[in-house]
C-alpha cells in the first residue's frame, strides 16, 4: 500500500534528526488556522517522503497513488500517516483547532512539486 498509518503558511525548519520514521527527518512543518471548507496541498511530489501527525483537533487527508485512492481520519495525536514520494495527497475537513505537523526527508524544493493531477497521472504510468 502506498500509505500507511504509523490556513496559516507551513513554517518550516530544518530537523536533521533521527526520528523512528522510516526516514530520518530533515524539515518539518505545521498547517493550522485552515478554513471550514478550504482543502491543503492537491499535489504529489516526486522525491519527498512524508509522515504526518495532527497533534491538535483532526483533518481527512486523501491518498492517491494514480490507481487506488484511501482516506485517512487523523484525529488522535498517537496516529500517524506516512506517505511515499508520487502520492497525490488532498488535506481537508481541518477542525477549526487542528495543527497538523509534517515530517520530511527532503528539504523543500518548489520544483519537485507535481500541482496538476493530469501530469501525475501521466507520469504514475511511465
Amino acid at each position: 500500500m502506498f500509505a500507511s498509518e504509523i490556513t496559516k503558511l507551513p513554517i518550516p525548519f530544518d530537523l536533521g534528526i533521527q526520528t523512528g520514521f522510516p526516514f530520518d527527518a530533515c524539515r518539518a512543518f505545521y498547517i493550522y488556522d485552515v478554513k471550514k471548507a478550504q482543502d491543503r496541498g492537491n499535489h504529489a511530489n516526486q522525491k519527498s517522503r512524508f509522515v504526518m501527525n495532527c497533534i491538535k483537533g483532526h483533518c481527512s487527508i486523501e491518498v492517491d497513488d494514480g490507481k487506488e485512492k484511501q482516506i485517512v481520519r487523523l484525529n488522535n495525536r498517537a496516529k500517524f500517516l506516512y506517505l511515499d514520494k508520487m502520492i497525490w495527497k488532498r488535506m481537508y475537513d481541518f477542525s477549526e483547532d487542528a495543527v497538523l505537523t509534517v515530517f520530511s526527508d527532503q528539504k523543500y524544493d518548489k520544483d519537485e512539486y507535481i500541482n496538476n493531477y493530469e501530469d501525475f497521472i501521466k507520469g504514475n504510468n511511465k
